[in-house]
């Protein structure tokens, strides 16, 4: 089977933090990732 997808590929980053900080607020993260995504990917997988 052969299939072809038409859409945007991009690279999601995803922190992992304590709380949501407050505008202008810095908080540090206990864990970061880097995956794969967009609608073409989404749609492919």
């Amino acid at each position: 089977m052969r299939f072809f997808v038409v859409g945007d590929v991009s690279v999601d980053l995803l922190f992992f933090v304590e709380r949501i900080p407050e505008p202008g607020e810095e908080v540090p993260s206990r864990r970061a990732l880097m995956k794969p995504g967009g609608a073409g990917a989404t749609l492919a997988a």
